[in-house]
């Protein structure tokens, strides 16, 4: 969590949602998420089940994660400091098939003020007002490659969102410098 800051309800929350064999992706994210929690960010990034790549229910995970969170301040240090109304949700592969349809939920609908589905994307058109950013890469051959990633970009109804198309990165590609020239 952001160094430095004691005060309750001072920093926005991000929650990760990973990909279909998460534990890996989750540790090998670890510079974007920092990159996150250096601009004021607190990340919850829960391990969450693997049930056959069913995002219907994997976002189910991310929900309960997000209530414990938030009803037991005491998992952790930095808990306390999140504030609650103002959340991000950030997905990435699988873990983006379920971000649109954990912030259309009912317990966070209204609290969230951003989304990023990161490699895949599913149900975007349940997400109504929710700016929204969709990032693929034109070499993603995956479960939701870049023709795939704008059909659910033209399908979410926000009026503010992004869609970026990487040149020469595929699934999964480094979110920091792997789209950058030398």
């Amino acid at each position: 969590f952001p160094c430095g800051e004691t005060a309750a309800k001072a920093f926005p929350a991000v929650l990760y949602a990973h990909g279909t064999g998460g534990r890996g992706e989750v540790d090998s994210l670890e510079g974007p998420i920092k990159a996150v929690v250096s601009m004021g960010f607190i990340v919850i990034a829960p391990y969450t089940s693997d049930d056959g790549c069913d995002s219907t229910t994997e976002y189910l995970d991310l929900l309960r994660a997000a209530s414990v969170s938030e009803t037991t301040p005491g998992l952790h240090k930095a808990l306390p400091r999140v504030s609650w109304d103002r959340i991000g949700v950030w997905g990435s592969s699988m873990g983006g098939k379920t971000t649109p349809l954990a912030v259309a939920s009912p317990s966070l609908q209204s609290r969230v003020k951003a989304m990023v589905c990161a490699y895949g994307a599913r149900n975007s058109s349940k997400v109504s007002k929710t700016p929204s950013m969709y990032i693929t890469g034109t070499e993603d051959q995956a479960s939701s490659p870049a023709d795939v990633m704008k059909a659910e970009f033209t399908s979410n109804p926000s009026k503010h969102k992004v869609f970026l198309n990487l040149q020469g990165v595929g699934h999964m590609g480094n979110f920091m410098d792997e789209w950058l020239p030398p």
